[in-house]
């Protein structure tokens, strides 16, 4: 093992611990539990309205996918998440230590990544948690096959629910991991500066209104609206390959945004401390 890969494993094991053993967890999870109460009973007052039963896949949809949910509760808690984390440990002294700007780069992208799987993992057991007394029967519920909850295209593509679960959440993470890229990248441009919060916000208004709202572009290329790829159930109201889709344009955009931010850093002086 070479000095730079203990380097990198030293720091990523130093922000894991940073991040992951905290108390800012406590309301998170104590929030979480809240918003699965209410995407319960959103799905029991919309099966019982037209009187289609439900299971707890339906639940797990509603409450992890729900495009509501994603944009005003899970996407500002993963923003806060990801600033915290970029935000340490990235000053001169820090990178004259690490000695590589690749690493510090790698380090980061690792530790956005593992929060984005920890979070995702800690709403979905918080999500079978609250819905355990709800069956499950591995096969589509009426109310799935109903189309109130669900687009078409993921019953008739996905035989089995969970597999199409487990692709939503896969997406969810590359989507959120993606989010995070993208705040370091402004944290990199922007350092401290409020001013880092612009390409997020523009990032998450994208999510709430689309492209729609500022040019008129024809459906197929809502792939570039970020809000498009978060989840399955949103890339596949406008395609069967919805998923394969979204997660070719989020490598796509964070093979990008990397070689952004390798370049920026490229211009940081690390014996001054100063950007040339």
């Amino acid at each position: 093992m070479t000095k730079k890969t203990n380097i990198l494993l030293n720091l990523v094991r130093l922000d894991f611990y940073k991040n992951i053993f905290s108390y800012k967890w406590i309301p998170i999870i104590s929030s979480l539990f809240i918003v699965n109460i209410w995407g319960i009973h959103d799905v029991l007052y919309k099966s019982f309205s037209i009187k289609k039963s439900f299971n707890k896949i339906d639940v797990l949809f509603n409450i992890l996918t729900e495009q509501h949910f994603v944009i005003y509760f899970y996407t500002p808690i993963i923003i806060y998440l990801m600033i915290l984390a970029i935000t340490s440990s990235f000053n001169s002294s820090s990178l004259i230590r690490i000695g590589s700007i690749k690493i510090w780069i790698i380090n980061k992208i690792i530790t956005i990544y593992i929060i984005s799987i920890i979070f995702v993992m800690l709403q979905f057991i918080v999500a079978f948690i609250s819905s355990l007394q709800i069956p499950y029967n591995g096969t589509w519920s009426s109310f799935a096959k109903s189309l109130t909850l669900l687009p078409k295209n993921i019953v008739v593509t996905y035989e089995s629910p969970l597999i199409a679960l487990i692709c939503s959440l896969i997406l969810l993470i590359l989507g959120f991991g993606t989010l995070g890229v993208i705040i370091m990248i402004s944290f990199v441009y922007f350092g401290r500066s409020k001013l880092m919060l612009i390409p997020v916000i523009l990032v998450w208004a994208l999510t709430i209104f689309g492209l729609h709202l500022v040019i008129d572009i024809p459906d197929y290329l809502n792939y570039l609206s970020y809000g498009t790829n978060v989840s399955l159930p949103n890339s596949m109201y406008y395609s069967s390959n919805g998923f394969i889709i979204s997660v070719l344009v989020f490598i796509f955009f964070n093979l990008i945004l990397i070689l952004i931010s390798n370049f920026r850093l490229k211009n940081y002086d690390l014996n001054s401390g100063d950007k040339k």
